[in-house]
């Protein structure tokens, strides 16, 4: 690549991080290198802030894409923006038919004040000891109570025998956007919501052009914003529908995959 990026775009899960959830000191050397030639480095993750806060300090980012794109995060400022969350009644309707059609399905809520989880999903989380160092929920039990006074910008849905796919074709007449980074949970946001729709935003406020801008994506919900992207760059660990899509291909997240592409770019490889 003869010119830099103007701004970059990376996934976290699958992406950013390898499979012990960490950042490479390769990778953290060359982000830390572009942002020192002017190149706007910022996550765009499913993950909400909470989640996303510390790879932030490693990576002296400031701006984060957050919950898919439906918030923008500040760092120094611990401040969400541009919040957009599914309509009460829609919420509703969605929890409703999902609790009717599934009757072993697990669900969690994200909202602006918290996290919260029926006790079937928390109960399934403890078991797997998925991520031990996260902040607990801010309630279990069945999450419709927790609702009240808030705005849910995701619902997320798991069931033990059915795959996020499946789950999602139960929904497929509902105004609204479906997508998952495992392949076991489906997440529901508001039907503006995507990461590609995300990023467009940011780069116009930025006055950066869609042909100056670069992502770095493995699931589907990626795939929005590599295609919006001027350079989509998947790792061999993505899925075989991502990389169809993506323009530069580089090994997996667990082989430097990333720094490889960005060593590239800088003229070290």
């Amino acid at each position: 690549m003869t010119t830099l990026p103007r701004l970059i775009a990376f996934d976290l899960d699958g992406t950013l991080l390898t499979s012990q959830k960490r950042v490479t000191d390769r990778t953290v050397s060359a982000i830390r290198e572009l942002s020192i030639r002017g190149v706007r480095i910022i996550l765009c993750t499913g993950r909400p802030p909470r989640n996303t806060r510390s790879f932030m300090n490693q990576l002296e980012i400031n701006t984060a894409i957050v919950y898919n794109g439906a918030g923008l995060y500040g760092y120094r400022n611990n401040v969400t923006t541009h919040v957009q969350t599914l309509s009460k009644t829609t919420a509703q309707v969605i929890l409703k038919k999902m609790r009717e059609t599934f009757s072993d399905i697990q669900v969690g809520l994200e909202t602006l004040e918290g996290w919260y989880l029926d006790q079937n999903f928390f109960d399934f989380r403890q078991q797997i000891r998925e991520e031990p160092d996260q902040i607990p929920p801010n309630g279990v039990g069945r999450v419709e109570r927790f609702l009240e006074g808030q705005s849910a910008i995701k619902l997320l849905f798991r069931h033990p025998h059915k795959s996020a796919l499946e789950l999602s074709r139960s929904l497929s007449k509902q105004s609204i956007y479906q997508t998952w980074s495992a392949s076991s949970v489906l997440e529901v946001m508001h039907p503006q919501v995507n990461k590609g729709n995300a990023l467009c935003r940011l780069a116009k406020k930025l006055g950066i052009e869609r042909e100056e801008t670069a992502a770095f994506g493995d699931q589907h919900n990626d795939r929005e914003m590599l295609l919006w992207a001027g350079t989509s760059v998947a790792p061999a660990n993505a899925s075989p529908q991502i990389r169809a899509i993506s323009n530069v291909l580089t090994t997996s997240n667990d082989e430097d995959g990333i720094a490889r592409v960005l060593e590239n770019w800088l003229g070290k490889s």
